[in-house]
């Protein structure tokens, strides 16, 4: 129990802040989607959310990282034709 004049010390930390989860996460999905990439090729989006989210790794912040590389393009849409049941 803190005195007069003491400054109560707050909680000790338990492992690495979620901070740090994040960029290695983050660094593992760019090692991921940029492995056999060359200059000047574009990297949609279908090709690379399924893998990432396989290895459970943030898709949204890779995609971020990716736009601010200008390499990022989302994919178009494909909408599918309602099929009538037989």
């Amino acid at each position: 129990m803190a005195g007069l004049g003491e400054v109560p010390r707050p909680p000790a930390r338990r492992g690495p802040r979620l901070g740090t989860h994040i960029r290695f996460a983050v660094n593992r999905g760019l090692a991921v989607v940029l492995t056999g990439h060359v200059e000047g090729d574009v990297i949609q989006h279908t090709e690379i959310f399924f893998p990432l989210r396989a290895l459970d790794l943030p898709v949204g912040h890779i995609v971020a990282v990716l736009e601010e590389m200008e390499i990022f393009e989302r994919s178009k849409r494909v909408r599918r034709a309602a099929t009538a049941p037989p």
